[in-house]
Formats: structure tokens, sequence, C-alpha cells
């Protein structure tokens, strides 16, 4: 590994020189001099600074967050005819274990579970965003925004035309309506 690439990773990780090697053991200056090109570094060394980049890499939920937004975009128009026209925030919390989300209407902020979507992948995590949808839809129209026999029409209503659409897409269909 050359001194461009630990650069490079050290860069990818968004540390300084004292912060890389404060996390792999090693003064700023080995660091310094392995970026230079003026020394190598040893086999465990270049080792460590790989592990690094595998463990921290930058932060996925930023990368996630763009995906969830993508995703509600998509269901705001098919679902709800663009009817959610405040600009929510979808964060990821790491700390959600039990629940797969949460919608806050009054902060426009949905919480999913970033355990849920590494255990259960996106298809889930849409169905959680679908359900907390719902509750910001009920809310932003001045109704009780529970699980109540609205909610529960709605969801049954999206649940129903995602089958639909997902039949008509098997078959060849665009599984738009006529």
């Amino acid at each position: 590994m050359d001194g461009q690439k630990i650069k490079s990773i050290r860069e990818y990780l968004g540390m300084t020189q004292a912060e890389l090697a404060r996390e792999i053991g090693v003064t700023c200056l080995a660091v310094s001099h392995w970026e230079t090109g003026s020394r190598q570094p040893s086999v465990l060394a270049i080792r460590a600074v790989e592990m690094l980049g595998e463990l921290r890499g930058p932060d996925k939920r930023i990368e996630m967050e763009k995906e969830a937004k993508e995703r509600f975009d998509k269901i705001n128009q098919q679902y709800f005819n663009n009817r959610l026209r405040k600009r929510y925030q979808i964060i990821f919390s790491k700390r959600m274990r039990k629940a797969r989300g949460q919608a806050l209407p009054k902060r426009k902020v949905i919480l999913l579970s970033a355990a849920k979507l590494k255990e259960s992948g996106w298809e889930e995590v849409e169905k959680t965003l679908k359900h907390e949808m719902i509750h910001c839809w009920l809310y932003e129209r001045g109704r009780p925004w529970g699980h109540n026999r609205e909610f529960k029409a709605k969801l049954r209503e999206i649940t129903i035309q995602g089958k639909r659409n997902n039949k008509g897409e098997k078959s060849g269909h665009m599984g738009l309506k006529g």
C-alpha cells in the first residue's frame, strides 16, 4: 500500500493524520512519512489502516437516508398523490432496535430502524416507511393520526394497490390504472 492509498483512506474516513495515528497506535509523524512516501508502513500498520477503512467507512446512514428519501417521494406520488407537502427528514436510528419506525409529524421527522434494514432489507423498510407516512398523511389532514379506522383503511388500500401493482409488473404490465 502506497502513501497515496493511505491518504485516500484517511480522507475517506474524514480523519486528520493525528486522528488516524491515534486510532492505529502510531505517531502523527509516522502517518505523515507514509503519505509523503519518505517511509513505508509495516505490514501490521497497513492492515490496521485497511481494517479501519472497512469498519468505519463514511457513515452509511447518509446513503441510506438518500435511498429512503427517494422511496418516500415515490410512495408519496404513488399512494398519496403528492399530498404529503411538508419536507420530512428521514433518519435511520441506530438505537431503535424493537420498533421498525416512528412518525414524528409535528417535527416533520420519520425515524427508521437501521438494525431492521440490516436485518430485513429494503423491502421491509419500505413497508415501515409506508406505515409511518400514513401517520403523517393523517396528521397533515388534521385527522387523528393513531392506529384508528382511517389509518387501517389507508393501510389496506396501500397494501391492496401494492399487490396489484406487483402482479402487473410480474405479468409484464406496468400496473397502471386504465
